[in-house]
C-alpha cells in the first residue's frame, strides 16, 4: 500500500509541472517503450457527448445478430454525416473486433473505408502493418488507395522504427503497396539519420 502511494505521488508531481508529465517521463527513461505509438494530451480524451455516442455505439455491436454485417449496425446518416459519429463508430469497431477472427477483421477494414474520417485512415493504417493474416493487410491497404497519403503517411513511416522486425517489414510493404508517389522526409522517425523515401511507379522503393 505503501509503495502505490508513494508510485501515486510520483505520477500527480510529474503531471503537475507539465501536462502528460509522467508519460513523457516514462517513454523518454524505458527504452522498451522507445518506438511505440502514444496518443497525448486532448487526443486520449473524451468529452461527454463523445462518451455517450461511444457507449451507444458499443451496446450495439455486442448486441448486433451474427448475420448483421457491419454496414448496417449505424444509421448513415451519422456515421456518413457526423464527425463525432464517425469517431465513435471507428473508436467502437477497432477495440471490439481487432481481437476476432480474420473474417471479421476483414469485414473491419471494408466497413473503415466506408468512413471519411482521418482516425478511419489511421486504423486501416494500422490494420495493414500489425495484422499477421495476408487477407486484412490486403482489405486494409486497399481501402488506403482512396485515402490522401498526407493522412496515413506519418503513421505508416512510425511503423519503420517499431521495436518488431515483422511491423517494419509490414510497414514498408503497405508503404510500396500505397498510392504515395511523393518523397517525405522521414528523419524524424528512422534512428539512422536523416534521408528520405521516394515511391516510383516504375523502381519502387529507393532511399536517398
Amino acid at each position: 500500500m505503501e509503495a502505490t502511494a508513494h508510485a501515486i505521488a510520483k505520477i500527480n508531481y510529474l503531471n503537475a509541472k507539465k501536462h502528460d508529465g509522467f508519460m513523457l517521463a516514462m517513454i523518454e527513461n524505458r527504452a522498451d517503450l522507445h518506438g511505440l505509438p502514444f496518443l497525448m494530451g486532448d487526443d486520449c480524451r473524451s468529452g461527454e457527448q463523445q462518451a455517450q455516442i461511444f457507449a451507444s455505439f458499443t451496446k450495439t455491436v455486442h448486441q448486433r445478430p451474427p448475420h448483421i454485417p457491419l454496414d448496417g449496425l449505424f444509421p448513415n446518416a451519422l456515421v456518413g454525416g457526423s464527425e463525432m459519429g464517425q469517431r465513435a463508430a471507428v473508436a467502437v469497431l477497432t477495440q471490439i473486433l481487432m481481437p476476432e477472427p480474420e473474417q471479421a477483421r476483414v469485414s473491419l477494414a471494408k466497413y473503415l473505408a466506408m468512413i471519411p474520417h482521418t482516425d478511419a485512415t489511421k486504423a486501416l493504417v494500422r490494420l495493414a502493418i500489425f495484422s499477421a493474416e495476408d487477407t486484412v493487410r490486403a482489405a486494409a491497404i486497399e481501402g488506403l488507395r482512396r485515402r490522401s497519403e498526407r493522412d496515413y503517411t506519418e503513421v505508416i513511416l512510425q511503423g519503420f522504427n517499431y521495436p518488431l522486425p515483422a511491423v517494419a517489414k509490414r510497414s514498408a510493404e503497405a508503404w510500396s503497396s500505397s498510392i504515395a508517389r511523393t518523397c517525405w522526409p522521414i528523419s524524424s522517425t528512422c534512428s539512422k539519420g536523416p534521408t528520405r523515401v521516394c515511391q516510383s511507379p516504375r523502381n519502387g522503393t529507393a532511399r536517398m
